[in-house]
């Protein structure tokens, strides 16, 4: 029997914007007795480098070369628990062990574990490409292969939790419920006498990236940091002095902010949208590097805009019990270019109650008292915000907006 394991673990660096990557590695039944000599700790259960190139190859069915594969396994350390020195074989592994397992542990410890680096060659454009993370795809190709295949593979508890958080992230990432973001760093600089950091207000760093805007994605965290396996936090780079683990909702929030950049980016674009958008926050976001801030007082003003921007969206989101929809209508077949865009507003709570916005100005005012009563006091004014906030980005709408009921 193979468990399949893996989890994000954040790269240690110095950097602002710190790095990661999404890791699998291997725990055999076969394997499991091995003694383990070697004063690095190494798990005595994982499949070596040679094995699992072969398992991600020939079971998993990863396309990439042999030389590619084998360029993206390297050593990680999992902070596990250990009893007569030996790591605990996980719990989907124990019920095909012979032998008999520890049933508590004496403390964590560091072991060494070759792990793949999920990595994909993707076609950024008509003449370059580029590697980009490919987990979300990757982890739904292992789910299906884990539930055909049970009598030899199954998922350990870190990789089902990571399957099921990704595709519920996915549905956030195809709703667009992003925007381009930008991180200020103010810098601080030390006084030669007294050595002290002290703010200095005219050196800053900005760094170009993209953020989601979404109540669904702020009720996945809440939801899947309570249900996180412990091993999802226990990866790390090097073995440390202490034992350290991450904490869960950080780690889910770097991985997705991190993916959601990275799926961005990779994105392929044409080089007539390249011009539309050169010398803008969105080409900085697009094609910003991570690790090269930007500096000077002109993207100080950007960034200020661009911060009043988002708060906007923020607080209009946060501070109303509903949320803003448009639903295209075809045109009749005798009158094909009267297409129309219905305004509607849905509940927050049951998105399926929907009103239409041409029901509710033709109510008397008790029928819309109860509607506010639902959504606010400040619905009306709300309302128009929200229209006035979508018109921005889309201007068309503007043209349903001519009237004090629009």
């Amino acid at each position: 029997m193979k468990v399949v394991h893996g989890t994000w673990i954040p790269d240690k660096s110095s950097n602002y914007i710190q790095s990661g990557s999404f890791y699998l590695w291997v725990e055999t039944s076969s394997s499991a007795k091995q003694n383990n000599k070697s004063k690095q700790l190494i798990h005595p259960g994982h499949l070596s480098k040679e094995e699992l190139e072969s398992f991600l190859s020939q079971e998993l069915g990863i396309k990439d070369s042999v030389s590619t594969i084998e360029q993206n396994i390297s050593p990680q350390y999992f902070a596990l628990p250990t009893a007569n020195n030996r790591p605990l074989p996980a719990p989907e592994l124990s019920r095909y062990l012979e032998t008999e397992v520890a049933e508590e542990y004496e403390d964590f410890q560091y072991w060494q574990i070759d792990c793949y680096k999920t990595l994909a060659t993707v076609k950024t454009s008509s003449y370059g490409s580029a590697t980009a993370i490919n987990i979300i795809k990757l982890l739904q190709e292992i789910h299906f292969l884990a539930l055909y295949n049970a009598e030899f593979m199954q998922l350990g508890s870190d990789l089902l939790f990571w399957y099921h958080y990704t595709q519920a992230l996915k549905q956030v990432i195809l709703k667009d419920q992003y925007i381009p973001a930008l991180k200020y760093r103010q810098l601080q600089k030390t006084t030669a006498k007294s050595k002290k950091k002290t703010k200095n207000n005219n050196s800053f760093e900005i760094y170009p990236t993209w953020s989601f805007v979404s109540e669904q994605y702020e009720a996945n965290i809440d939801k899947y940091r309570e249900y996180m396996p412990a091993i999802c936090t226990a990866g790390a780079n090097s073995p440390q002095d202490a034992i350290e683990f991450f904490s869960p909702e950080n780690l889910l929030r770097h991985f997705s902010e991190y993916l959601l950049n990275d799926l961005v980016t990779h994105t392929p674009s044409t080089a007539g949208f390249d011009k539309k958008i050169d010398n803008s926050i969105l080409y900085y976001c697009f094609y910003g590097d991570r690790h090269n801030p930007l500096t000077g007082s002109h993207y100080l003003e950007e960034y200020q805009q661009w911060l009043a921007w988002k708060q906007k969206i923020s607080r209009t989101q946060n501070n109303t019990n509903f949320s803003l929809c448009f639903q295209l209508h075809s045109a009749d077949p005798d009158n094909v270019d009267n297409w129309q865009m219905q305004f509607l507003v849905a509940d927050k709570q049951d998105p399926s109650l929907k009103l239409a916005l041409a029901d509710y100005w033709r109510m008397n005012t008790k029928a819309k008292t109860g509607v506010k009563k639902q959504y606010g006091k400040d619905f009306e004014t709300n309302l128009l915000l929200n229209l006035g906030y979508a018109a921005r980005m889309y201007p068309k709408l503007w043209q349903g907006m001519e009237t004090a009921q629009p």
